[in-house]
């Protein structure tokens, strides 16, 4: 009896939880006149999505939260761009859950949808880096009044073990050929701080990540990029007035009257 009785809660568990989530991917949406797409970042941006309702589901609010594929989200801005019905976009901003080259692609297709005459705005209680560049594309740029913009330049940081393995007595056996001193991937093993060549091509890198996203923001709001570097050295734009007073954001707004 209570073999039958686990087995028959199992079954019906299961079959709740495939009702649920075939009722919530086969909603359909109508899209009015004058609707706006509202594009949140509640879950990690991977480069595909999955089909496996099960991915990343919620026991506790019964809700999939799997993975959103970055092929999925530049399909719906293209289909956004010619949709009639589609007025623009309200980016739903403060954190992007991706890495840079992600994030840079979504960028681009929201200029190419600016192409199409359509607007975008964001709002966000404040804007990390990568929010920032990202929302900076957008027509105009909201804020929470007691938010923050976090623009402070990049940075790298490693960590080496040399010392620790030492402590433990563990000699490493590592082949590196003597004329491959930008194979860095082993130096966390051999060394106690970055070498110069390492560094030279750490800071190569992070220089033109740092660039482009400069050029970014300056042909969008147009703040010079020399105002830019100061504005990160110093870290000026911590602060909502501050943000408002060196043109990151167009104004300050509670998320109610944004929404309005």
């Amino acid at each position: 009896g209570t073999l039958l009785t686990i087995v028959l809660f199992f079954v019906v568990f299961a079959v709740l939880i495939s009702s649920i989530i075939a009722m919530s991917e086969n909603e359909q949406v109508v899209i009015e006149e004058n609707t706006i797409l509202h594009i949140n970042w509640k879950t990690p941006i991977k480069d595909r999505g999955t089909d496996n309702p099960f991915q990343d589901f919620d026991f506790a609010t019964m809700e999939s939260n799997k993975p959103v594929g970055l092929k999925e989200i530049l399909n719906n801005i293209d289909k956004a761009a010619t949709d009639p019905n589609i007025a623009g976009i309200f980016l739903d901003m403060e954190s992007i859950p991706a890495g840079t080259a992600t994030t840079e692609e979504i960028r681009n297709k929201l200029l190419e949808f600016k192409e199409s005459g359509k607007f975008i705005m964001s709002y966000g209680n404040s804007y990390d880096q990568s929010a920032y560049y990202l929302a900076s594309v957008s027509d105009e740029i909201y804020m929470n009044p007691k938010g923050m913009v976090l623009f402070k330049g990049l940075n790298a940081q490693l960590l080496f073990f040399k010392n620790m393995l030492e402590k433990l007595e563990i000699e490493m056996q590592i082949v590196r050929g003597p004329n491959n001193k930008y194979k860095s991937a082993v130096e966390p093993l051999l060394l106690d701080k970055m070498s110069e060549a390492n560094r030279e091509q750490y800071e190569a890198i992070l220089n033109s990540i740092w660039g482009n996203l400069l050029t970014a923001v300056n042909e969008s709001r147009g703040i010079s990029i020399d105002d830019l570097m100061r504005i990160a050295d110093k870290l000026e734009v911590t602060n909502s007035k501050k943000a408002v007073e060196l043109n990151f954001v167009d104004g300050l707004l509670y998320r109610d009257e944004f929404v309005d």
